[in-house]
């Protein structure tokens, strides 16, 4: 496989799965371990239905906090399909490369992915992923290789599904199974600690607009020693959605680091797409 490929995956793929934190680069944000206390209210609906309760708990005022700031977990973006082209800067694994990435995305159905170097003159390879598959096409080596999704992670440090693909080109948050346990205001940012089974989450949003900063990501399952951060940076009002612009990623898995930047220049919502995918006759078949 080409360091190509292999840098094409790691950059698209990538979401903290499990571990323990790690180092990042960028703003130095991290985990504050105090936030992940276990807490929140749960009522019994039910029992209060049926007279068994009298009357609701009254909260304490971090469960008031929780309550409040739930909505700020839950908002997500609405769109049917999405276009933008991005900038792209990774590190890692010795390598350092630029290269360009236009995404085309139907919401919960496909993405198409081109990628370019050298200023858009070098055709490096396309993406093809929808719920159930991935197709890539490699023009450096002349290979194409398919492979259903969910072995997709053979080719990267951690775990991936389409959902979470989608929810990283769209600078959405990754994963929303957990709930909100631990909840506090700073001088100018709301903080959310969110948990499940396998994953401790801290998102933190701007005062002002509500808009997302940062999301970091540390697994509490397993020891595959991988965790991830996430920066959200220069949103702009794109057809009624606010759309971070510029990401930083980084990623730790067992000590290995992943960094990666993503610049959009240009993005649009809900336009009429197509996704132009030929393999040609002459290129090969790789094995995964």
């Amino acid at each position: 496989m080409s360091k190509w490929l292999l840098l094409i995956s790691i950059s698209l793929l990538m979401v903290a799965s499990c571990g323990k934190k790690g180092a990042t680069k960028g703003d130095g944000i991290s985990i504050d371990s105090a936030l992940y206390a276990q807490g929140g209210y749960f009522e019994d609906v039910n029992a209060f239905a049926n007279g068994l309760l009298t009357a609701p708990k009254e909260l304490s005022p971090n469960e008031r906090l929780i309550a409040d700031l739930e909505p700020l977990w839950r908002k997500t973006i609405n769109f049917r399909t999405f276009k933008g082209k991005a900038k792209m800067h990774y590190e890692g694994g010795g390598q350092k490369q630029d290269f360009t990435a236009n995404f085309r995305v139907v919401h919960d159905s496909v993405i198409w992915i081109h990628i370019t170097a050298g200023m858009g003159i070098v055709n490096v390879a396309r993406i093809l992923i929808t719920r159930d598959s991935l197709l890539m096409i490699n023009y450096l080596q002349k290979e194409v290789m398919q492979m259903p999704i969910s072995e997709a992670q053979k080719l990267i440090p951690v775990a991936a599904d389409y959902s979470t693909i989608e929810r990283l080109i769209l600078g959405d948050v990754l994963n929303r199974s957990g709930k909100v346990s631990a909840a506090h205001i700073s001088a100018n940012q709301y903080v959310l600690s969110v948990t499940d089974e396998e994953m401790r989450q801290q998102v933190k949003y701007n005062k002002q607009d509500s808009t997302m900063r940062s999301l970091q990501m540390l697994s509490v399952v397993g020891k595959s020693g991988v965790a991830g951060m996430i920066q959200y940076k220069d949103y702009e009002m794109i057809s009624m959605k606010k759309f971070s612009n510029d990401r930083v990623i980084n990623i730790n898995n067992n000590k290995q680091l992943h960094y990666l930047t993503m610049s959009f220049n240009n993005a649009t919502f809900d336009e009429q797409l197509n996704f132009p995918f030929s393999v040609p006759s002459s290129y090969h078949k790789v094995e995964h």
